[in-house]
């Protein structure tokens, strides 16, 4: 019972005491074993996202997939801000609350577990739309102390493209700084992991279609 509740308050943005020890010791280790394997599943896809932990507490990221998709269905999908919350984990809303001019705010709202620990994040962001290539997403407020990068789609190299993303993101002050960097990665690699899931799925789809057209009988005089 005394550990369930030191559990609760870590969740919360509590430190557990200094009789912890041992306890702090088996989550750093089961967290470690989480993020690897998070890193080893997404290698097997031909999708890697790289953290980093910079000195200054800050986690650096970056992330890149090839994917057999058109430059369209990969645009359609990184601005589909509205529908984030049904193909990106963790992800609870993502509301449109603006766009004009190509810049788009938006208001999510984040619910990660790690382990025992749960998180709520809500941040507004605004995406700075660069047709046809490139989106750049920067952090008005919220939970996080910083959130800076964007997305940047390659060139078409034997029928694949590369989705890249490169940012600095800083989790909440709230939490313990190794916590806190843990709870950004699993955030990271969420967003972009669901990204890449629903591209190929739309893509996929689109082809189907595209092959169900063909076989359908040409209409009549």
């Amino acid at each position: 019972m005394r550990r369930r509740r030191a559990i609760e308050k870590a969740g919360a943005g509590a430190i557990p005491g200094a009789g912890q020890e041992n306890f702090l010791r088996t989550v750093l280790c089961g967290v470690a074993a989480v993020l690897a394997s998070s890193v080893c599943a997404f290698a097997a896809e031909d999708l890697a996202v790289d953290v980093a932990r910079q000195g200054d507490g800050r986690i650096a990221v970056h992330a890149h997939a090839k994917l057999r998709a058109s430059r369209e269905t990969v645009w359609r999908t990184l601005t589909d801000y509205g529908d984030f919350k049904r193909f990106v984990p963790g992800l609870d809303r993502s509301q449109v609350v603006s766009c004009a001019g190509g810049q788009c705010v938006v208001d999510q709202d984040w619910h990660l577990s790690i382990l025992w620990f749960s998180l709520p994040i809500a941040v507004t962001v605004k995406s700075v739309e660069r047709p046809p290539g490139a989106l750049e997403v920067h952090l008005l407020k919220g939970d996080l102390k910083q959130l800076d990068g964007g997305y940047e789609i390659g060139q078409e190299r034997d029928g694949q493209i590369e989705l890249r993303w490169e940012g600095t993101l800083e989790g909440p002050e709230r939490l313990p700084g190794w916590l806190s960097a843990a709870f950004v990665r699993r955030m990271a690699r969420e967003q972009f992991r669901g990204m890449v899931t629903e591209i190929e799925s739309r893509e996929n789809s689109a082809e189907e279609g595209r092959r169900q057209s063909l076989k359908a009988p040409a209409a009549g005089p």
